[in-house]
């Protein structure tokens, strides 16, 4: 099921991009448009929303929040929010973001958390932005563990 998921979505990642017309700055989309809706594949499957605010606020970069929802059909539930600086490439529709956030799940019986970060770089063309991303996050509870997720997704930006 899972890969079947992740071809379906790879291939309207590409088809959706190969069809739309360009926008050249994917900036002036955001500060118009501040949020989007997705899906995302990998390790960490699932939904993402994103809200970007004004880029004036720190240094004409704008800032956002993503925040993820990654589950599977047996017992495995993720939730992680990020609070991003959104750096653009000028006349160009790359964007590249990080920051630091939070994570909490549920796999098993076990509850998780701790802190998180999000690095990554987003393409956007027209309403759609093609991601991808690295997430690292620490594990604090119920023991210290560490992990990397990545994803590839596709938000439709609203």
């Amino acid at each position: 099921m899972r890969n079947h998921f992740s071809r379906i979505l790879l291939i309207s990642v590409f088809g959706v991009f190969f069809v739309q017309p360009p926008i050249m700055n994917a900036q002036t989309l955001r500060d118009s448009h501040p949020f989007s809706v997705g899906v995302m594949a990998g390790p960490t499957s699932g939904v993402t929303f994103k809200a970007v605010f004004e880029s004036s606020q720190i240094a004409d970069h704008a800032r956002g929040v993503d925040s993820n929802l990654s589950f599977n059909l047996d017992d495995y539930l993720l939730w992680s929010t990020h609070f991003t600086i959104d750096i653009p490439v000028p006349s160009s529709p790359l964007t590249f973001y990080m920051g630091p956030g939070f994570f909490a799940g549920y796999e098993g019986k076990a509850l998780f958390w701790g802190p998180a970060v999000n690095v990554g770089a987003s393409f956007v063309r027209n309403r759609y932005e093609v991601f991808l991303q690295i997430m690292p996050r620490v594990t604090i509870v119920p023991d210290l563990d560490g992990k990397f997720g990545v994803a590839v997704g596709l938000r439709y930006i609203i």
